[in-house]
């Protein structure tokens, strides 16, 4: 109890000031110290924040590729290539009903 009462006596009498003029060049150390943890701490959030992003962004890419591979397997069939053909009124383009010819290596 004494020596907090002596610390209070000290400030109040601005010996503290004189003390930290005495060590100001440590007292200088501890505030650049004091800012590069801040900041460090900052850009660590920061970081994080961006990778949370790309996550989401890769899911939702993700998930538009299996639509699409879905919506293209859809398309590929037999039967809507054939309703496909009739929609856009392409009566020249004819499915073969025959399989393809294998040409023999020479």
């Amino acid at each position: 109890m004494n020596k907090f009462v002596k610390i209070i006596r000290t400030v109040l009498a601005g010996d503290a000031l004189e003390y930290v003029i005495k060590y100001r060049k440590f007292m200088m150390f501890l505030f650049i110290l004091a800012i590069i943890y801040i900041s460090n701490g900052l850009m660590y959030n920061l970081e994080i924040k961006k990778y949370k992003d790309l996550e989401t962004q890769l899911m939702r890419s993700k998930a538009q590729h299996s639509v699409r591979l879905e919506e293209m397997a859809r398309l590929g069939k037999y039967s809507n290539l054939l309703e496909l053909l009739k929609k856009h009124n392409r009566q020249d383009l004819k499915i073969s009903r025959e399989p393809p010819v294998n040409i023999g290596k020479p």
